[in-house]
């Protein structure tokens, strides 16, 4: 059995995914800190309103967000070394 990939570009496009990713997880903390200084400027019942609305659901969200982009990145980094496992298993196997 013969599968052939592009190894290193596949994995180089994870490592980019994956850099990527981290850096919205950067972002998405940026964020975070700017709402946290905010809830000290603004008060009220539209901000504390606002405030919860963008730490509770969407932080929540947009984290997710980035833990799916950095496990597709993984993905893509890891797939290579699977398809090579399969290629040597099965170097001196057909499948009839």
């Amino acid at each position: 059995m013969n599968v052939d990939i592009n190894t290193s570009g596949t994995k180089q496009i994870g490592l980019n995914i994956i850099s990527h990713a981290e850096n919205i997880k950067n972002n998405i903390n940026s964020l975070n800190n700017c709402l946290g200084k905010l809830s000290l400027l603004w008060l009220g019942d539209r901000a504390k309103a606002y405030l919860n609305n963008m730490t509770g659901i969407n932080m929540k969200e947009l984290n997710e967000l980035q833990e799916i982009i950095n496990s597709y990145g993984e993905f893509l980094r890891d797939v290579p070394n699977a398809y090579q496992a399969l290629d040597e298993a099965f170097v001196n196997k057909s499948i009839e």
